[in-house]
């Protein structure tokens, strides 16, 4: 983790993409856990075409890292419909 954000409450954490290690809640180890940005897509996030993380990767670097607001995340995630019409694409681009 190289910096936690707060923007209107909401932290916001932003970290290491290709290089990065996450501490394993469960051996106590730290692993390496790049990013596949291949599995990302394009989503409109405030007038802004953005790349995000894969779903699933995202939920499971929440879950190896465990901390409580990464397992709230997780359960939020899982009552967030996939196709939720928050998500809206970047001009019809996965």
């Amino acid at each position: 983790m190289l910096l936690t954000l707060n923007y209107h409450n909401q932290p916001i954490d932003l970290g290491g993409a290709y290089k990065v290690k996450i501490h394993d809640a469960k051996t106590g180890e730290w692993i390496n856990y790049p990013t596949d940005f291949s599995r990302s897509k394009m989503f409109l996030i405030y007038e802004m075409c953005l790349p995000v993380v894969n779903r699933d990767e995202l939920i499971g670097y929440k879950s190896i890292v465990a901390r409580s607001t990464d397992l709230e995340d997780v359960r939020q995630m899982y009552n967030f419909p996939k196709g939720s019409p928050y998500y809206k694409k970047c001009h019809g681009k996965e």
